[in-house]
């Protein structure tokens, strides 16, 4: 055993070697794994792609449960080996990321993603009947028949111990030390694992819950099973309603307790989940023994959960790194301009996002000068300014040009002000308000939507590979030399194509292009970008000429409808 895993690590050493001299791809490789139970299955890894801190391998194996439909006896995956293993280096945790319902896969790719950046191998595998283990008619049976559903949920539990095995005869893995980690009906099916599997380590389950026949009958994207469980006689409801509590996580609250008492449970979970009712939540917590560490994501349902991911990423990342050997350190990061071209975007996308995001460190700001320029499809051109700066707390300063607005200026240091176009400053007095702040004055649809935009773009920018599905990034030369991203845009929801041109540092940008399907296209001009400047005094301060003041109520009633304005204007 210890010579193959010896070989197995040396020949991923080999391979690692020659994809750094720009070689080909190396051929595939089999490896074989003696289970527990003395049984063997074999495995074959190939070489998908490579990012800046980890590889990513195609795996597919054979599952231990036989299906009528050939191609579901099969698993299909991708493993994420972190850069920088060496032969005879300790042995690491690994991590089973588990995917949702919906059969999405980017989420479950930017788990993995994210626990290989930090140093820790993880697998991602595709449930029976999702992606090629099935075909259409086999999924809507997955969707529609409890039989084919529990079905599934059974062979998924089987698929979670053989991916165990699979990992634990990995030589950079340490097979005492695998743990899961899944959202939504990931972290359902995970939990159930943990239960009835000896060897599961340590577990981050997102937005999951037990009492799985409430949740059936409860969510809207179950609404097909249950009324298929509805419309059976009483017999066979009481059947599935046996098999169903069978494979419920709460089921199996002894090996959950122990995890949970040993600190090796994280749940997180939204205060207003429409699909995963509070009372599943707690009894999963309950079972566990964690209902008094539950993190919970205030005002924020199963789907607007979004707005919290990239903070959930990061409390996974720590939990599973605490298992890491002592002294392993991430894989370092590559200078930015030589970054791969999803990287180079998805670094500029984050700076782009630090404007409307977290504020900057006291004393620093973040400040952005564009000019635009729009054409719509029938030709007319409209153009625009645009000049904002974001400070510590709620310091900002916006000015802007455009079409349907004019020219405005408007600000919040130690008061709020704002400046008309014709020069008027109009200035909060201080002392004479309610003691709200700006924030409170927002509306809160709008700024929940744009919590849930700025999370989903955060964590695209984590792992761009896990969306390139979605998105296509080239890069090449302009005739003098300066690199510029060549971005297509594919999802049902968004396509276009766009051009963002680098300075000649290769990091600042200096113009983005973009046209659209439906003939809209444009340009944005980078006048200024300092995405982590110091913050000079006074610079939040309002306008000390033909000052007026009012109650600085009234200047974030019409800050607060400036804002509406513009997030109605993009949607």
């Amino acid at each position: 055993m210890h010579v193959l895993r010896l070989s197995a690590l040396l020949l991923l050493f080999l391979q690692l070697g020659l994809r750094a001299q720009d070689a080909a791809p190396p051929p595939p490789a089999v490896f074989t794994v003696t289970e527990p139970g003395g049984g063997t299955f074999e495995y074959r890894l190939t070489f998908l792609r490579d990012t800046p801190k980890h590889t990513v391998y195609q795996v597919s194996y054979p599952s231990p449960v036989h299906t009528d439909l050939e191609s579901n006896n099969t698993i299909p995956g991708e493993y994420y080996l972190p850069h920088g293993i060496q032969p005879g280096d300790p042995q690491r945790p690994a991590v089973i990321c588990l995917h949702i319902l919906g059969g999405n896969f980017e989420l479950v790719r930017l788990l993995c993603a994210v626990f290989a950046d930090r140093g820790i191998p993880a697998i991602m595998f595709k449930l029976p009947y999702y992606g090629e283990r099935a075909d259409r008619g086999a999924y809507r049976l997955l969707q529609t028949d409890a039989n084919v559903f529990t079905q599934a949920l059974q062979q998924t539990t089987a698929d979670i111990e053989r991916t165990m095995h699979l990992l634990a005869s990995r030589p950079e893995v340490n097979p005492d030390r695998i743990g899961i980690s899944g959202i939504s009906l990931g972290a359902i099916v995970g939990a159930t694992a943990c239960g009835k599997l000896p060897n599961v380590w340590r577990a981050g389950l997102i937005l999951g819950g037990a009492d799985l026949d409430t949740i059936l009958h409860h969510a809207r994207e179950t609404r097909a099973l249950s009324q298929f469980i509805e419309a059976q006689p009483p017999a066979e409801r009481e059947r599935i309603a046996r098999v169903i509590a069978e494979l419920d996580p709460a089921h199996y609250p002894d090996r959950l307790r122990a995890m949970g008492q040993a600190g090796r449970i994280l749940m997180v979970n939204a205060t207003d989940d429409e699909v995963i009712p509070r009372s599943c939540t707690d009894k999963l917590a309950a079972a566990a023994g964690v209902t008094d560490q539950v993190v919970w994501l205030d005002g924020l349902a199963h789907y607007t959960a979004m707005a919290a991911l990239p903070g959930i990423v990061q409390q996974l990342g720590d939990f599973f790194a605490q298992d890491l050997p002592p002294g392993t350190v991430p894989p370092p990061e590559p200078e930015a301009a030589v970054l791969p071209p999803e990287h180079r975007l998805a670094r500029f996308v984050r700076e782009l996002l630090a404007l409307i995001g977290p504020s900057p460190a006291a004393g620093h700001c973040l400040l952005a000068k564009l000019q635009g320029e729009v054409k719509d499809p029938k030709g007319k051109v409209q153009n625009g300014q645009l000049e904002l700066v974001r400070g510590d707390g709620e310091q900002f300063r916006l000015a802007c040009r455009l079409p349907q607005v004019g020219g405005l200026a408007l600000g919040n240091g130690d008061i709020p002000w704002l400046q008309s176009d014709q020069g008027r400053c109009f200035v909060g007095e201080t002392g004479n308000g309610s003691g709200r702040a700006l924030a409170s004055y927002l509306n809160p649809q709008l700024l929940l939507k744009a919590r849930v935009v700025w999370g989903a773009l955060s964590a695209m920018t984590v792992s761009p590979n896990a969306f390139r599905d979605y998105l296509t990034v080239t890069v090449r030369k302009a005739e003098d030399g300066r690199d510029i991203l060549d971005i297509d845009l594919h999802h049902r929801h968004a396509k276009g194509h766009g051009e963002l041109l680098f300075a000649a540092d290769g990091v600042t940008p200096d113009a983005l292009r973009f046209t659209a399907p439906d003939g809209l296209s444009g340009t944005v001009r980078f006048q200024q970008w300092q995405p982590d400047t110091v913050a000079p005094d006074g610079l939040f301060h309002a306008p000390a000429t033909d000052t007026k003041p009012v109650p600085r109520e009234d200047l974030y009633r019409m800050f607060a409808a400036v804002f509406a304005f513009a997030g109605e204007s993009v949607q």
